[in-house]
């Protein structure tokens, strides 16, 4: 099995897609402040120098979201739905977990 290294420069951008991705979902979820969060902690990331306090305050930012009582994302990185077909529950889980993995490993 070969193991994929990541370095930081390529975690940022995939977490900028990632953030990007989670903010339609968040949306639909009726998370609207949590969606404009995630769209400008995105755009903060793309613009903001990888390793600035800036940088490192919107990842804590990012991460305060799922682990904070702002907006208590965390319960959607838990998988709800039991059926065999792909949901909407599904997707939310996995763009959420993908959000969490790659905040954290950036922090």
């Amino acid at each position: 099995m070969a193991v994929i290294r990541r370095d930081r420069k390529s975690s940022s951008l995939e977490l900028v897609k990632a953030l990007r991705r989670l903010a339609p979902l968040l949306a639909g979820q009726g998370e609207n402040d949590a969606a404009t969060f995630m769209t400008s902690a995105a755009t903060a990331l793309e613009k903001q120098e990888q390793g600035s306090k800036a940088f490192a305050a919107t990842i804590v930012g990012v991460l305060a979201a799922f682990e904070g009582e702002e907006f208590e994302l965390m319960a959607y990185t838990l998988k709800t739905s039991d059926d065999r077909d792909w949901s909407q529950a599904d997707e939310l889980s996995v763009a959420s977990n993908r959000v969490l993995a790659l905040a954290r490993r950036l922090k």
